[in-house]
């Protein structure tokens, strides 16, 4: 049976307990993107006033432009999805063509107006461009098709990103890996990590943004929340010039957009177990390990009110027991760190540092009387994560060995 060490990191669990303290609005960066061209006629002459209306095919949301005196047009922002663009001039026949736009992209559709009436429509049949003249970025698509049905072993999306040229899962063993076994990465164990290096860039030096918001824990450099991929509707990664709205990373820039309701009820369910009696036994092994593993949930977005407002719902669930070598140790909070108190980490011997250590107030940057937070102070979210940790069996650090 596994032994649990109270923890001498108790300075991790101080800094979650009080992480609220410092709670601000977080600067959110664009997912949508735009549609920009230029309306002639059989001349080449850019055309003034021409109507552009650009309606998404899933929910009939519209947005329109008109064009200036150069006949340019700009239609922004758009959400990533299926769009009908339609132009329209009196004494002019209405053109209309359907474009797919994806997150963060920039797409440049011109139109060359013929004479005719209004009533006559014609289609057009946009070809995208093989290089793209719109932006300086060097980027990759992952849809929603390859999200479905490329296999991901533990369900994690970051296996994706290596489709991008110039991207590996970096060094293994690594904290952003989950494989180092502390408190800030013990639960990337669960999914693999999200070690991604890029054109030879560290693993903590990439960004994640889902839905335009920041997706980065300051601990070892990597993602809070891993999104299930059944509710990605697609992400794109920058891995070179990208645009100044992201700042913060040398790597890569991952922007990941989830799935919407529509006017059309949609939805998935899914459940991969791995159960021990259909695993083997390891060579030189008297029994099987004690795993088991099993992942399951589903999704249901569509309409509440057609045309005007949509639902999507996500539940991701896991179960899974690991075995634990005898006399491995792990770190946890102790009861008292819980509540705030982290009195024990003045005794050295207990610290493991050879030295107490002080937990400071954040706001006037002086000790907590002993070392104690008050519990007016304390985080409730940050409570109940500290509290989803088992209780140490093992209070004495020179007794772990």
């Amino acid at each position: 049976m596994s032994r649990l060490l109270n923890a001498a990191a108790g300075r991790f669990a101080a800094a979650i307990l009080i992480a609220g303290l410092f709670a601000g609005p977080a600067l959110a960066q664009s997912v949508s993107g735009r549609v920009e061209g230029i309306v002639t006629d059989d001349s080449g002459a850019g055309i003034p006033g021409v109507t552009v209306v650009a309606t998404h095919t899933g929910t009939n949301a519209a947005r329109e432009a008109v064009t200036g005196a150069e006949g340019r047009y700009l239609i922004t922002p758009l959400q990533p999805g299926g769009y009908e663009l339609r132009v329209e001039l009196a004494g002019f026949k209405t053109q209309k063509t359907q474009l797919a736009l994806s997150v963060n992209q920039v797409s440049r559709i011109d139109f060359k107006l013929q004479v005719g009436g209004v009533e006559e429509v014609v289609d057009v049949v946009a070809v995208s461009p093989n290089i793209d003249k719109t932006t300086s970025s060097m980027s990759t698509v992952i849809d929603s098709k390859q999200v479905e049905n490329l296999p991901l072993n533990g369900r994690n999306f970051t296996q994706l990103i290596t489709l991008a040229p110039g991207v590996n899962r970096g060094v293994p063993g690594g904290q952003a890996s989950g494989e180092s076994g502390n408190t800030e990465t013990f639960r990337y164990g669960e999914v693999g990590g999200a070690a991604v290096s890029a054109n030879g860039v560290r693993e903590q030096g990439n960004a994640y943004y889902y839905d335009g918001i920041d997706n980065n824990e300051r601990l070892v450099n990597s993602l809070v929340f891993f999104p299930s991929p059944d509710a990605l509707q697609e992400f794109r990664t920058i891995t070179a010039n990208a645009p100044a709205e992201f700042g913060r990373a040398g790597g890569a820039i991952t922007n990941l957009i989830s799935k919407s309701g529509t006017n059309q009820f949609h939805g998935s369910a899914y459940w991969f177990a791995r159960p021990e009696s259909t695993a083997a036994t390891p060579t030189f092994a008297a029994t099987k390990p004690d795993f088991n593993r099993d992942q399951f949930g589903g999704t249901l977005g569509g309409p509440i009110v057609k045309d005007k407002t949509f639902f999507f719902a996500n539940y991701a669930g896991l179960r899974q027991t690991v075995p634990v070598e005898v006399g491995n140790t792990v770190t946890v909070p102790t009861a008292r760190m819980r509540n705030g108190d982290f009195s024990e980490l003045l005794n050295p011997s207990f610290s493991g540092v050879g030295a107490p250590v002080i937990i400071y107030d954040p706001l006037t940057n002086l000790p907590f009387p002993g070392n104690v937070i008050p519990a007016n102070r304390l985080n409730p979210v940050a409570v109940s994560y500290l509290n989803a940790f088992p209780l140490p069996e093992l209070n004495d650090r020179a007794l772990r060995n």
